[in-house]
This record gives structure tokens, C-alpha cells and sequence, in this order.
């Protein structure tokens, strides 16, 4: 490996030199209210039609000729700058950008959000500010990001409230979700309702559905990848908020002005506080019912710190956990589930064109169930432990290439289910449990090539390895985008990415638990892969609006499903309870948006199929996945009535999830028993339809004073025209007083009527 990477430094290097007539501008794009890098940016100079964009640390380079130079340097909310200077040596340019105030006259400035979506031939990719989310109504006063993405076109949701994601087909566990780049393994608080990420300590977030960076892996369907705030490095802040379930505060602040700065963040939801007293003040009532105790919590940590001009040192961590208490007599039942992370790293210049980024990863979800009644206790636990080491290069030769490279390696360590009991004071226990050890490696390549300024090609291939006991598992995968340029307001884009599976979730539920299992692959259960294909079109007929169209097909290998009658409780037989299949999944995806003015929004549609076909399923005949959903609608509006004053107000629309349900019953009489049992007669999987799903949520946001601080009120309203949405759909027999069934009636469960919320908002 360290002679494959000599290798192909040597090669790079020996490619700049055809252009060492020219001199190189380089540096760090700040936020000027806090130091903050800022990644996206872009950095123009039209005259001599090139330009470059900043990495996800805020850095670029560009090589340019000895002349007059004029630079525009353009971020979306922010000031856009203009700097003119002469060219005649290696100049390094750090800039600080500010919130947007005046317009710069004189000057034609492109719009930095418009530019991008036509120039950059990523597709497939979704950026979202948080202040974008923090504007659309929130359920229950919790502005969420997990729920902001369900209003993409492609993506949906598992069932009513819950935050797992379905992208382009795929299945909840199929998306790479990482928080300062460790994987997150179950990403909801609540059993789903919630997610974990607090979004006063979030600073970015990206989200891509398929034409996926080279140096992305391990995921079939999407990756969201989540940055936490730096800290401020110019002053000291406080923001938080108040909600009717929780509350959470953020401070920040320099360590060493403009050097080194910290950011910490916790969040705590106290219904738990008024349950447990009013389970005091009742529990001399003789027919009270004890409400159990619920909460959950999260802590956001991060420091960062520069070393010197070449080298910053950035730390990070994360810790949430759920926790659900019952007691009642001698029964007592404890659940708890949560997740920790932490990430050190390390970024270094070893030149103006070649920038290092060494992360040291560490990343483990686990849950633990203990039911005790008198003197027996039993437990049941399950835990995934990621340690992961990699090395990122961005290289940037000249103009024409972008190059990055680089290597990770990760030891998973994973305890499907530990199950074990214990008869207190006697000396009896038993225990049973599987671990699984295994190594995940991956290489990968890619280059950004621009052939002109309307025709670009991305060229990637990633290299990975999974080393199961007694087995290996080696796969290539390959990743190409093109872009032409049609018009200055028409770009056509195509990709084609292959991605591969090797850590799975295993369910036999219709929804995502904390409960499921993450399991391996091994000798008997493949990995899964997918290979997408996609095209489109990004066009901005107008200034205030963007329309992006695109179109895509994915095929899936050794997807896995449980075999009829097994169950997710019994680990030790998974091997034998697993079967494997192929899917596949297409659609149309279009966006409209609106991004300027007083009123903004969007409307999302996506028309799309998914499909599996398992031989041991369905009499080997192909059935609709789970989340096969024809249509699905967004409408998103934000419109600024007065500086005090903001509504906003989204809508959606979705076709029901497919599921099994038994179109008849038969009869078995047992001679032992007076009445007939009912058994139901399924005949085809996935053949039937929830009923459509659809919501509006409103809300209503008053800026207390916006001209001296950011203290605003909010209030929404989820669900507010009262949709009864279907959860799940039960059957329930109806006897008559001679013990005959009469009918069996189909009955649905909603969860959530019309809920209003208000919560306080503050910073400091």
C-alpha cells in the first residue's frame, strides 16, 4: 500500500510541473461572526474562466497566470466579496465572509446556490442550511433535521413520525448517517420520533442520494453526513431553546481568540419529571395505572485548535441515550438504547495543493432490556463497536483536476444478542450470545477533470475489503458524473455508482426499533450491493427560481429478508433464518424552488417502484417492497410578513406503504377445544395498500426584537386540519353471545390528531 501511494503521489506531482508557468492562490474561507470554515464556497475569476470551490474545511486552491487579478468569492446568505490584486508569486488569501447586509454596486455577482446546482456535476446531492430548518414548523416544538430531509424529493419515511429514512427505494439501514464523520447506528430518539441531532450544534449537513464520492462506502442507498459546529472563535455565545418536551442550551466560545475555540451542547426532555409525580400523588388510588418514566438526552462536545499555519487539530463527541422505566409489585422492567461517538482530526497543508485530513474514529450503539419479577432477573443486550482510522488528500495540480485519495480501516466489533437470566441469592445463571470481530478496508480514487467551462467528468473508484471469520470479501467500486453546460441556465448531468453492504439490520417489524439487530455478513449471508444509474436536468428559467429534474434506476444483490416463521430472537440461528434476493427500484424526481425574496419554498414530487424478488418468499415471485410508494408530494413555504414576523407552512402527500394482509381465513377445530381457531390465509406478499398518508403543519414565528438580538417565539401546529394517518392496521374477531364468530373487522391505529406546540428560542 505505502508503494501504491508513492506511486501515485510521484505520478501527481510530476503532472503540475506542465504548469509551472502559473502561480498558485490558495487559503481558508471563514465565517466573519465566528471563524468558522466554511465548505462551498466559491471562488471565481471570471476573466480568466476558471474558479474552485472550497473543501469540507473551507480550503481551496487555484493555479492562475502572472497578471492583474480579480477574484469573486460568493457564499449563499453571506456578503459576496470582490478582491483585485497583482499575481506575481504563490499568494495565500485566508477571507472572512459576514452575514449579507448592502449590495456591492457596479459589480455582477452569480448567485452562489444557483451557480453551484449548474456548474458542479454532483448530482444526486441536497445541501440544507439550518436556519433553512429551523424555519419549517416543528412537531412538537422540536425543530428536527431528520424530518426536514423527509420533505426531499426521494426520500420518505418508515410510518407516521417516525425519522428512518427511504431513499430511492432502499431500506432504513442502507444509509451511511455520519455526525463529524463517525457512523451513527440508529440515528432516533423516542422509538423513532425524534432524531439525535440537536440542531443548535449543527453546522452543515449534506445529503446524497446517489452518485456518491468515491470516498464515501459501506451504505447502499444514501449518505448524510452531518458537521458539527466548530465554536465561535471571535466571541462567546449562548443559544438554546425552550419546547413544551424539552429544553437545550449551546455555548461557545474562543479558548484563544482567532486560534482555538470550543463548542458544547446538551439537550433533555422532562416529561418524565411530572409522570413521576404524578404516579406519587395517585398511587393510593386503587385502580391507577402507573405511567412508566421516559426521557432522553444528548451531549454535543467539539474543540478545534490552530496549530500554525499548516496544521489544525479539531476534536469532537457525542453522547445520547433513551431511557425507559416500569415498575409495578414485585415487576420492574428497565430499556435503555444510545449511542456515543468521537472523532479526533487532524488537518495539515504539505503544500498549497496538497491538503491532508487524519481522523481516528470511534463509534458504538448499543441497547439493554433487564425485566425483573421477585427474585428472576433476565437481560437482553446488543452492541455494535466501531474503531476506524483513515487519511483523506485533496490535491489540486492545476484548474483542470481535483484529485482525492485515501484509505480507511475499521475493526467492528458486534454482539447481535446477549440473552442471560439470573435467580438472585441462589447462584444460577444462564447465558447465551454470539460475537462477531471483523475487518472493513476500503482505498479509493477520484478525479474532478473540467474540460471546459461547460463540460466536466468525475472519475472515481473505490477499492473494498471485509474479512469475516473464515472468509473474504473483495469488491470494486466504480463512480462516474458527467456535466455539460447546454445553456448558462441549463446544465445536463449523468452518473452511474456502484456501493456495497457489509454491516446489515435484521427486522421482522414493520417498523424500525431500537430493537433490530446490526448484523454481519458472513460466509452464508453476502454482502449487499447496488448499482444506480441516474440522470437530469438543472435549469434556472428565472432569477428566484431553480428547477431540478431527475432520473434514476437502481439494482440490488443479496438483499436480505427473513425466511417465513423465523424470528429476529433467536441470533444464534440468523445464518439459517436469513434469505437473499434481488430488488430493484425506478423513478422521476423534480424540485421547484424558490430561494429568494420574501416568500421561499419549494415543491417536491417523486413518482418511483421498488421491487424484490427472494426465491423463498412469495412463491419466488417479484412483490413490492415494504416502502414502494408511487407518489410522493412536498409543498414548503416560508414567507417574512414584517421583520418581527414569519409563517411558514408545509404539506405533504404520500401513497401508502405496501403490506401483507389476509384476504381470507380458514377454520381448524381441535378436539380438545369447544371453539374453531381462526387461522389467516396469506397468499401474496406486500399485494395490499395502507391508505394514502397526508399532513399540514403550520407555523408562526415572532421575532421579539430582531434589530437587538434573536429571541423568537414559535408556534406551530402539526397535523392541523386533523388527518387521522394510519400507523398499522389490526384485525379483531367479533363472537356472538353463543360463541360463533360472527365477522372479522379491520380496524387502524392512528397516533397523532392535531397538536399545537410553542417554544422560546434564545441566544445570548
Amino acid at each position: 500500500m505505502r508503494l501504491a501511494f508513492w506511486t501515485v503521489f510521484l505520478l501527481l506531482g510530476g503532472i503540475s510541473t506542465l504548469f509551472a508557468q502559473t502561480w498558485s492562490v490558495s487559503g481558508y474561507v471563514t465565517d466573519g461572526s465566528s471563524g468558522e470554515a466554511l465548505p462551498g464556497v466559491t471562488v471565481l475569476a471570471p476573466s480568466h474562466q476558471t474558479g474552485a470551490m472550497t473543501n469540507s474545511y473551507g480550503y481551496f486552491s487555484l493555479r492562475l497566470p502572472a497578471d492583474t487579478i480579480t477574484l469573486q468569492i460568493n457564499f449563499g446568505g453571506m456578503e459576496p466579496q470582490i478582491h483585485r490584486f497583482l499575481l506575481k508569486k504563490d499568494t495565500t488569501l485566508n477571507l472572512e465572509l459576514n452575514e449579507k447586509t448592502v449590495e456591492l454596486e457596479g459589480v455582477t455577482i452569480t448567485d452562489d446556490a444557483k451557480e453551484e446546482l449548474l456548474s458542479r456535476n454532483q448530482m444526486s446531492v441536497e445541501k440544507m442550511s439550518i436556519d433553512l430548518i429551523k424555519g419549517i414548523p416543528a412537531f412538537m416544538g422540536e425543530v428536527d433535521i431528520m424530518k426536514t430531509i423527509l420533505l426531499l424529493p426521494g426520500v420518505q419515511s418508515g410510518s407516521e413520525g417516525s425519522t428512518g429514512l427511504h431513499v430511492r427505494g432502499g431500506a432504513s439501514d442502507q444509509n451511511l448517517i455520519l455526525l463529524d464523520g463517525a457512523p451513527v447506528y440508529n440515528s432516533s430518539h423516542l422509538f423513532g420520533f425524534f432524531s439525535i441531532f440537536n440542531g443548535d450544534a449543527v453546522r452543515n449537513l449534506e445529503l446524497y442520494k446517489g452518485a456518491f464520492p468515491a470516498k464515501f462506502g459501506g451504505r447502499l442507498s444514501s449518505v448524510l453526513d452531518v458537521q458539527m459546529k466548530e465554536g465561535n472563535q471571535k466571541k462567546y455565545q449562548l443559544t438554546g431553546g425552550l419546547g413544551l418536551i424539552s429544553s437545550r442550551a449551546t455555548l461557545e466560545g474562543p479558548l484563544l481568540k482567532d486560534k482555538a475555540s470550543f463548542m458544547i451542547a446538551g439537550r433533555r426532555t422532562y416529561v418524565d419529571i411530572f409522570t413521576r409525580e404524578l404516579n406519587k400523588i395517585k398511587a393510593d388510588k386503587p385502580n391507577w395505572e402507573k405511567i412508566p418514566d421516559y426521557f432522553f438526552y444528548d451531549l454535543n462536545g467539539k474543540m478545534n485548535f490552530e496549530l500554525g499555519k499548516k496544521d489544525h487539530l479539531y476534536a469532537s463527541a457525542y453522547h445520547g441515550k433513551d431511557v425507559f422505566n416500569y415498575s409495578s409489585g414485585a415487576y420492574a422492567l428497565n430499556f435503555n438504547w444510545g449511542n456515543t461517538t468521537a472523532s479526533l482530526r487532524w488537518n495539515h497543508l504539505f503544500s498549497d495543493r496538497l491538503f491532508l485530513n487524519t481522523t481516528a474514529i470511534f463509534s458504538h450503539f448499543n441497547y439493554n432490556i433487564t425485566n425483573e419479577y421477585t427474585s428472576f432477573e433476565a437481560r437482553i443486550y446488543s452492541t455494535i463497536k466501531d474503531l476506524t482510522l483513515k487519511a483523506d488528500f485533496d490535491y489540486f495540480p492545476n484548474n483542470k483536476h481535483f484529485i482525492r485519495f485515501g484509505y480507511q480501516h475499521t475493526y467492528h466489533t458486534l454482539t447481535p444478542r446477549s440473552l442471560s437470566g439470573e435467580i438472585k441469592n441462589t447462584g444460577f445463571k444462564l447465558e447465551a450470545g454470539k460475537y462477531y470481530y471483523s475487518h472493513e478496508a476500503a482505498a479509493y480514487f477520484s478525479d474532478d477533470i473540467t474540460f471546459s467551462a461547460r463540460s466536466k467528468l468525475s472519475l472515481g473508484l473505490r477499492l473494498s475489503n471485509f474479512t469475516p471469520k473464515d472468509t473474504n470479501y473483495f469488491n470494486p467500486e466504480p463512480r462516474i458524473s458527467y456535466l455539460y453546460r447546454l445553456r448558462d441556465n441549463l446544465s445536463y448531468k449523468a452518473s452511474y455508482s456502484r456501493m456495497v453492504q457489509y454491516i446489515h439490520l435484521v427486522s421482522n417489524s414493520a417498523v424500525s426499533l431500537p430493537t433490530d439487530i446490526w448484523y454481519p455478513t458472513t460466509v452464508n449471508v453476502q454482502p449487499g450491493i447496488s448499482d444506480q444509474v441516474a440522470t437530469g436536468l438543472s435549469w434556472v428559467p428565472l432569477d428566484w427560481l431553480d428547477i431540478n429534474w431527475e432520473a434514476f434506476g437502481k439494482y440490488f444483490q443479496h438483499q436480505s429478508e427473513f425466511a417465513e416463521g423465523a424470528s429476529a430472537f433467536r441470533p444464534d440461528e440468523l445464518d439459517s433464518s436469513i434469505v437473499q434476493g434481488i430488488g430493484w427500484s425506478y423513478g422521476s424526481e423534480i424540485m421547484l424552488r424558490k430561494r429568494t425574496g420574501k416568500f421561499t419554498g419549494w415543491i417536491a414530487y417523486t413518482l418511483s417502484w421498488s421491487y424484490r424478488k427472494v426465491a423463498e418468499l412469495n412463491g419466488g415471485l417479484p412483490y413490492p417492497n415494504k416502502y414502494d410508494r408511487r407518489h410522493d408530494i412536498s409543498l414548503v413555504g416560508n414567507y417574512e410578513i414584517s421583520p418581527r414576523f414569519t409563517v411558514s407552512a408545509t404539506w405533504i402527500y404520500g401513497t401508502g406503504n405496501a403490506v401483507t394482509f389476509a384476504p381470507g381465513r380458514f377454520f381448524y377445530l381441535d378436539f380438545f377445544r369447544p371453539e374453531p381457531t381462526v387461522v389467516p390465509d396469506y397468499i401474496r406478499r406486500n399485494s395490499y395498500r395502507m391508505p394514502a398518508y397526508h399532513r399540514l403543519d403550520l407555523g408562526l414565528t415572532w421575532h421579539i426584537k430582531p434589530e437587538k438580538d434573536q429571541h423568537s417565539l414559535t408556534l406551530s401546529v402539526y397535523n392541523a386540519y386533523n388527518r387521522r394517518n394510519t400507523y398499522f392496521i389490526y384485525y379483531d374477531e367479533v363472537w356472538n353471545p353463543d360463541g360463533y364468530l360472527e365477522k372479522i373487522v379491520a380496524r387502524k391505529v392512528s397516533l397523532f390528531p392535531i397538536l399545537p406546540s410553542v417554544a422560546w428560542n434564545f441566544s445570548f
